[in-house]
């Protein structure tokens, strides 16, 4: 019968098969298991419970083993852990003449040890956290040995609370992870030795006493899975630093499971084991509360046949995967589960083939119907078809297992998983806390974190659920710390998480609201920030310092200065951090006159500023250009004899740069004795932005060489600097730098690089630059694409946009408007349309002006003025001197005179004192030789006083950047300036004429 058919024989075998697990052995655990002739089972008593029987089992098969390995059987110690079972059990173990027990819980020890006698050796085996330590200690008196110290914090609170009671020194084990396991605790193997020379140096109150290991549990029964090679090789290390025996150092093995015992203890004994941890085999599996199969699996299938949807047979044959899949969706969505099992059925009888996406469906129709062995035979079915690591997959059945109480299972379905994401930790997560295991819960929160994956906000209120205990719930508060800080532009789930703890009674305390408050604050969430804010009153945290610093910032973040103002009024104890927020936010929103009047308030009002005070308010007197403040506040930090720190110091650079001081910001810069990058940043770009490109440069390279390595800022203020005027030698200079730095890959200096190829016309090398750069935003693509665009490649440029589309991200305003600006540029009008129509239609993004403005100039450049002046008409509310200049200058020809006319004096009614519109309206009718309306206009435009400023022109002369008028004759490199224009215009005719010379070719 093939694997594949899900009939009620296959059923009743994987039933069969389920019941007698663990009864097959192979030939190593044949021979092991045989009884021994005199064996002490016969003299048992007929009353024994089945624990006490396990366990002389267990002891028998031990001294067989140890026998067998040469060893003496008291050389080896039978740890019996029973984990969440009764006493009861434990005193049937007690009364078979067993002394040693474990567990791996501090609450179910705490609870169960003063139950039983004294004379137990309780042996701790599990996590043990630093608030734990008291309390096993002071509550478990009879505590024999902790077998799980992994790290120096735990060996150092054991050794003080140790010392703290006056008991004899604490024997110990360290862990050691060896299977490498990210989700297990211990040491590595390689930290092992330092950690035992921390104890052995630092713990008088510890005794070590050897090594301990769990494996990796697997659905196999190869008994090397343990890795005990490790950590034999780690006790050979340990005993040849301290110079003793390894007899002096124990060897602690087992694991949950216990799978193939007799094979597991012949291989551990061998390996020189001497402390054997047993669960299972003598107590049974842990018990979870267990749904039960709530009818008979084969009578339930039997009489379901009934209801078999007559469809399925006939239109079987032509169904597909994906139909069979929707026909399981649907059914599952309306409840019938039963006959989801029957559609699957008879997917199978027609030989179609499931996908990943069919099994979770069947997986949720089993745990709805309580069909534990249908499941394991879609467990079963999931393996033959190769979809074991799929992570959905996985994540249905780990679900599926802990909804039959079975958490171990599914801990090792996770465990085998080769890639997980979200959804498999949240689902295993839920699964413990439904149990109240939080402590396992929380572990793998933390280990999740650790790998790198972020929370959603269903992981954090999965741990919600259920969370009582004091330490439990201060644990979730700081979960909640770490997920809102990590949590950043989706204030939907972070509403979703408040609303859920409030009605789960479980408020935030104040530290957690500034996690929230943080948060939103990079989210920039003004709306979502007030409910927090809302909360927090209502809450009674409104007077709490920090907080109403964190809600300042927030509101800062959101450019909310009236409620910004509102929490800085209201706050009676102002400290010098509340005065900082505000001077600095309002310096961040560009309110620097309202910043330096704030600060006047502050001096005024005694409180002493900080340095960082002082570094906003220079900031501020930079932002206004104003000298004079700025030197008064420089001079105030001298009469203070304020200890000037860098930032302070580079603050001050930066305010005499944008001053045009710069002879007094190189002062200050070569005052600092410890410069950051930060000091690097702000002189190079100071010259930069005043025109000293050249000294920048020199600078640049002076900071290479006094070994600070240039960052992002830094390259970035030079390459837009060299775009802005065209230095193409010095930007190439500065990208060799860059790829010499390894800094390239960074978005911000590829957007940069790209920017200033294209404006430098190099659009090959812009490419190149923009190809290299692996995680693009839309601010590099909208460069890219404005290049193209503006370079006369209109069809490179909508090829991008389309690139860009099928990469998933969504095109904002402004890619939208770097396109139409390309296709009014090339005259591809049905493209332009086309893309107006999507942006509003497809994308729901309302054009602004400057979108209508490119189609504008999109019609008016294709020779349909009129249209373009009807679309001006009906998208402008009110009347836009830009879009009607665009139509003046499509207006040169004998039919649009009257156009003309009417925007000519449109634009005259909008802007009286533009100079540049009347030398438009000038050209305009130059261009149809109306001579006398050229001259009634430069009248016009002399009776009024105004004058249109020449352009200014950048040109590089030996490496150094010179500006000149269009028009000037008395520049002082008039000479060199004429010769480097007349170059350039013999090598553009040059380039004109091999350009018609291969065209007529």
């Amino acid at each position: 019968m093939s694997p594949n058919k899900f009939e009620v024989t296959n059923l009743e075998k994987s039933v069969d098969e389920e019941t007698t697990k663990g009864e097959k052995k192979d030939s190593l655990s044949a021979v092991l298991e045989t009884e021994p002739s005199d064996s002490g089972m016969a003299a048992a008593s007929a009353t024994d419970g089945v624990a006490a029987t396990a366990v002389r089992s267990v002891i028998q098969r031990i001294e067989h083993v140890a026998e067998r390995c040469g060893r003496r059987s008291d050389q080896v110690r039978l740890v019996a852990v029973s984990k969440t079972k009764p006493v009861s059990l434990l005193k049937q173990v007690y009364d078979a003449g067993h002394r040693c027990f474990g567990e791996n819980y501090v609450k179910e020890l705490i609870e169960k040890a003063p139950q039983l006698p004294d004379d137990i050796e309780w042996h701790f085996i599990g996590n043990l956290q630093s608030n734990k330590v008291k309390p096993l200690l002071t509550g478990v008196p009879n505590l024999a040995m902790v077998e799980t110290v992994d790290d120096e914090k735990i060996a150092n609170q054991l050794d003080r609370v140790a010392a703290n009671i006056g008991r004899k020194p604490l024997k110990v084990f360290i862990q050691v992870n060896t299977s490498g396991e990210e989700t297990k605790s211990g040491v590595e193997p390689d930290g092992c030795l330092e950690l035992v020379k921390h104890v052995t140096s630092n713990c008088p109150n510890l005794e070590f006493c050897g090594l301990m290991t769990i494996g990796m549990p697997d659905y196999t029964s190869t008994p090397e899975n343990f890795k005990v090679e490790t950590l034999a090789k780690c006790r050979s290390e340990v005993c040849e630093a301290l110079g003793i025996s390894e007899d002096q150092c124990e060897l602690s093995m087992g694991m949950s499971g216990d799978f193939e015992l007799a094979s597991r203890l012949l291989y551990q004994v061998e390996m020189g084991s001497t402390n054997v941890r047993v669960g299972s085999t003598i107590f049974g599996a842990r018990e979870y509360p267990t749904k039960s199969l709530s009818v008979n699996v084969k009578s339930y299938l039997i009489s379901v046949m009934s209801l078999h949807p007559p469809f399925l047979h006939s239109a079987a044959a032509a169904a597909t995967t994906k139909s069979f899949n929707a026909t399981l969706h649907r059914l599952s969505s309306e409840g019938a589960h039963h006959h989801a099992l029957l559609t699957y059925d008879s997917m199978l009888k027609s030989s179609v083939r499931p996908d990943p996406f069919t099994f979770p469906t069947l997986l949720k129709a089993c745990i709805s119907l309580n069909l534990l062995p249908h499941g394991l035979l879609l467990h079963q079915h999931v393996v033959v078809n190769g979809f074991s690591s799929d992570p959905y997959i996985g994540s249905s059945l780990i679900s599926f297992y802990s909804s039959f109480g079975l958490t171990e299972h599914a801990h090792k379905m996770f465990d085998t998983m080769p890639e997980r994401n979200i959804v498999p930790w949240t689902t295993l997560i839920g699964c413990y806390s439904r149990i109240g295991d939080f402590e396992h819960a929380f572990y793998l929160y933390n280990s999740m974190l650790h790998e790198g994956i972020k929370p959603t906000s269903v992981t954090v209120l999965t741990l919600l659920s259920g969370v009582s205990e004091s330490i439990h719930v201060e644990c979730l508060h700081t979960c909640i710390v770490k997920y809102a800080c990590a949590l950043v532009g989706n204030t939907e789930e972070l509403l979703t998480l408040m609303y859920r703890m409030s009605s789960e009674n479980s408020w935030p305390d104040h530290q957690t609201y500034g996690a929230l408050v943080s948060a939103i604050a990079k989210d920039g969430s003004a709306e979502f920030g007030k409910v927090v804010h809302g909360q927090i009153v209502a809450a009674g945290f409104e007077l709490d310092v920090h907080l109403q610093t964190s809600l300042m910032f927030m509101y800062l973040k959101c450019r909310n200065m009236d409620y910004t103002f509102k929490i800085f009024e209201r706050a009676k104890d102002k400290d010098v951090v509340l005065w900082t927020t505000i001077i600095s936010g309002l310096v961040q929103n560009e309110r620097a006159d309202r910043a330096l009047e704030v600060f006047q308030s502050m001096l005024c009002s005694r409180t002493e500023p900080s340095t960082t005070t002082i570094a906003s308010a220079l900031a501020a007197c930079a932002q206004l250009g104003s000298l004079k403040v700025g030197t008064s506040i420089h001079g105030y930090m001298f009469r203070q004899r304020m200890a000037i720190d860098t930032a302070a110091q580079n603050s001050l650079i930066t305010m005499y740069s944008k001053c045009g001081y710069l002879k007094q910001a190189l002062i200050v810069f070569h005052m600092i004795k410890n410069r950051d990058v930060v000091s690097w940043n702000a002189i190079v770009a100071g010259n930069a932005q005043n025109g000293h490109l050249s000294m920048a440069l020199h600078l640049f390279n002076e900071m290479r060489i006094a070994h600070q390595r240039p960052d992002s800022v830094t390259v970035v203020c030079l390459l837009q600097i060299c775009a802005s005027i065209g230095a193409y030698q010095q930007g190439k200079w500065i990208h060799n730098l860059v790829v010499r730095s390894y800094l390239e890959p960074c978005v911000k200096i590829g957007t940069a690089l790209v920017d200033m190829y294209c404006k430098c016309g190099d659009l090959d090398s812009a490419r190149k630059c923009f190809d290299r750069v692996r995680e693009r935003d839309l601010i590099l693509w909208s460069t890219i694409i404005s290049g193209y665009g503006s370079h006369g490649e209109g069809e490179a440029a909508l090829a991008l946009y389309t690139e860009l589309v099928q990469s998933g991200l969504t095109p904002n305003r402004v890619i939208f408007l770097s396109v139409l600006y390309a296709c009014s540029h090339n005259g591809l009008v049905d493209h332009g349309l086309n893309l107006f129509d999507t942006m509003e239609r497809d994308f729901k993004i309302e054009p602004e002006l400057e979108h209508c403005a490119c189609i504008v100039d999109l019609l008016c450049r294709a020779g349909k003025v009129k249209d373009g002046y009807n679309f001006y008409k009906m998208k402008f509310p009110e009347p836009m001197a830009n879009a009607l200049g665009i139509i003046l200058d499509a207006c040169k020809t004998k039919a649009l005179e009257e156009l003309r006319d009417v925007v000519a004096k449109e634009i005259s009614e909008l802007d009286h004192e533009d100079a540049g519109r009347y030398v438009q309206l000038a050209h305009s009718y130059a261009s149809m030789a109306q001579w006398e309306g050229v001259g009634k206009t430069w009248v016009q435009l002399r009776e009024l006083g105004l004058k249109k400023l020449p352009g200014w022109s950048f040109i590089d002369l030996h490496g150094v950047i010179t500006t000149f008028f269009m028009g000037q004759t008395s520049h002082p490199q008039q000479e060199d300036i004429m010769l480097v224009l007349k170059n350039l215009s013999e090598e553009i005719s040059e380039r004109v004429i091999m350009s018609n010379t291969e065209d007529i070719s």
